[in-house]
């Protein structure tokens, strides 16, 4: 009988032993699998990163070399009138609708918008002096460099960014001054879901958007928070 007790202590004993070899191997493979899933989550964040990046590269740079178009006919010394602006203006491709106006502002004033069906509220507005823009427009004005600024409420109703290019011409004596801003009023809510940043918060990343001079960047951070970085110098 004593034999057997102990041969019983033994097989108990072995059976927690291998309860506990067996806990600790599925442990570990719960472990790696969590980390393994963990890494594939941040590659295809990292992915969709890029994929995001590209989007609002392209659809920026697009939105520059428009405010170009606008700002060199200006530079050029052409006489911009109400007419020839919406002419210009009218030619511009918006086919997905996320620039609602194109707008002059000589010395910061809107003189012209277009089109002006439902937006001529924002006329006469001083994107210089106006509280909620005039830290935006003076950075464009004193850089010389497009500026994203925003998004405000819009004087026509809306939420909404601008992007400010400053304008700059020659005098007859050579001598640069400031002419006044090409702007764009970009739908912030049309922007937003043209370029699909809902799937970086689905990938647990929370971002910035910086519109520099020459370059767009979106920098990911933890834990979540949306931010929109103006340009920097």
């Amino acid at each position: 009988m004593k034999i057997n007790s102990t041969a019983a202590k033994h097989i108990k004993k072995y059976c927690y032993i291998i309860g506990l070899l067996s806990f600790l191997i599925a442990f570990f493979a719960c472990s790696q699998m969590l980390r393994y899933q963990e890494k594939e989550k941040k590659a295809s964040g990292t992915y969709m990163a890029q994929s995001t990046i590209r989007r609002v590269k392209a659809k920026l740079d697009n939105y520059i070399m428009i405010s170009d178009f606008l700002g060199n006919y200006i530079i050029d010394g052409s006489d911009m009138d109400e007419n020839t602006f919406s002419e210009l203006a009218e030619k511009i491709p918006n086919e997905d609708g996320v620039v609602k106006a194109f707008e002059l502002a000589p010395e910061g004033i809107i003189t012209e918008i277009y089109p002006m069906q439902g937006n001529s509220e924002a006329l006469g507005l001083d994107v210089l002096r106006e509280h909620e823009r005039k830290k935006d427009a003076v950075l464009a004005k004193e850089t010389g460099e497009y500026t994203l600024g925003g998004p405000y409420q819009l004087k026509q109703g809306g939420t909404g960014a601008l992007l400010f290019k400053p304008v700059y011409r020659n005098d007859d004596s050579g001598e640069s001054s400031f002419w006044g801003f090409v702007l764009q009023v970009v739908d912030w809510d049309r922007f937003m879901s043209d370029i699909n940043l809902q799937s970086l918060s689905e990938a647990d990343f929370s971002y910035k958007i910086c519109l520099m001079t020459e370059a767009v960047e979106i920098r990911l951070f933890l834990p979540r928070v949306r931010r929109i970085c103006r340009k920097t110098a």
